[in-house]
């Protein structure tokens, strides 16, 4: 009788933070299409935690799991050494291992010695931006690397799935964080830094007080200041409009996960243009991507002095859209139906579009 596949999964999170991603695999379960899913945090919040005592409990859990799957999250910097990732690795055995990158790397953020060890021991690495980073990542020894997608938290953000607006208390809102140096913008950070920074410079001028900015590492004045997680859809959703500009704009079909949970608001959402997103809603639909910052201007002052109806309207169309398609459940599916599991795919746009 074939056993059915299981897994471990290694977080990069504490359980508690990452609720969400491990519900959509569980959820795998309850289809019977996976046995079991486990967990184990790699890393904690709490600072005196040591690499070390994570590394145990890691170990532990392998040892005593009997998954048929290991998949690790974003690793960055764990194991401590090269000594101890031998042992991790002895204790996956042959099982397979799954390798989720959640974030983009390459100038400004280098692979890091221990991401190069996972990345090399993988069956699999799915990674959430497409060409240049799936080049840099096989530069590092992966083998195979299928494109993922950023996705909403169903858990944290689910009353937004079922959700009407209500009134605007601002015109527009911006939340993200400045990586951008004054001095050498341009060759000091990440790469659309620069391009950020002058957004908001420019919605400033534009809007003033009616434009709302919340993250850190902006001048004094500019921005309301950091603002948690789990609160990031409430305060999209004070606003007309949503604004962003994404950090590596030039990587194939990347975006971070602040697009779904913008969209998933019911707002109209106004940012970068990213090459391989032709399957994503634009218009009337209540998302738009410009080619520079001044264009996200325009096109945000655009819809502040259209039909506030008419806008609200591509604002729920937006949000009908992403609702249900773009969450951390469609991820999970989509992520363990291309490991040769059988799972079945998603089967809709755009996770189709990544599966062929």
């Amino acid at each position: 009788m074939h056993k059915r596949p299981s897994l471990l999964i290694l977080t990069n999170q504490n359980t508690a933070d990452c609720l969400g991603q491990i519900d959509g695999y569980e959820l795998l379960t309850s289809t019977s299409e996976l046995e079991f899913v486990e967990s184990v945090p790699f890393r904690t919040c709490r600072p005196d935690t040591e690499n070390s005592r994570d590394f145990s409990r890691v170990l532990e859990r392998i040892l005593a799991s009997h998954a048929t799957h290991i998949m690790i999250w974003s690793p960055n910097s764990f194991p401590s050494n090269a000594a101890e990732f031998d042992i991790l690795s002895t204790a996956i055995g042959n099982r397979q291992l799954i390798y989720w990158e959640g974030d983009a790397w390459g100038k400004g953020k280098k692979i890091t010695p221990q991401m190069g060890w996972w990345l090399a021991r993988a069956s699999y690495v799915f990674s959430v931006a497409g060409f240049s980073q799936t080049t840099l990542l096989r530069d590092h020894g992966a083998k195979e690397v299928p494109p993922t997608l950023h996705t909403y938290c169903h858990i944290k953000f689910g009353k937004f799935e079922n959700y009407t607006p209500e009134a605007p208390t601002s015109a527009a809102c911006f939340i993200g964080g400045n990586h951008a140096r004054v001095n050498l913008p341009i060759l000091v950070g990440l790469p659309g830094g620069a391009d950020r920074r002058s957004l908001v410079r420019k919605m400033r001028r534009r809007l003033g007080h009616e434009f709302q900015v919340y993250g850190p590492g902006w001048p004094k004045g500019w921005s309301s200041g950091r603002i948690p997680y789990d609160q990031q859809a409430d305060y999209f959703a004070q606003s007309r409009v949503t604004v962003n500009w994404e950090h590596y704009p030039t990587y194939w079909g990347y975006f971070s996960d602040r697009l779904p949970i913008a969209l998933l608001t019911g707002r109209p959402h106004v940012t970068s243009s990213q090459p391989g997103l032709d399957w994503a809603p634009d218009g009337d639909s209540g998302f738009y991507h410009e080619n520079s910052p001044g264009g996200v201007v325009s096109r945000t002052a655009q819809l502040l002095n259209d039909d506030p109806a008419k806008v609200a309207a591509s604002g729920l169309n937006a949000s009908r859209w992403v609702s249900g398609r773009l969450s951390h459940r469609e991820a999970a599916r989509h992520i363990m139906s291309l490991c040769d599991l059988g799972v079945a795919p998603v089967g809709r746009t755009p996770w189709n579009l990544l599966a062929s």
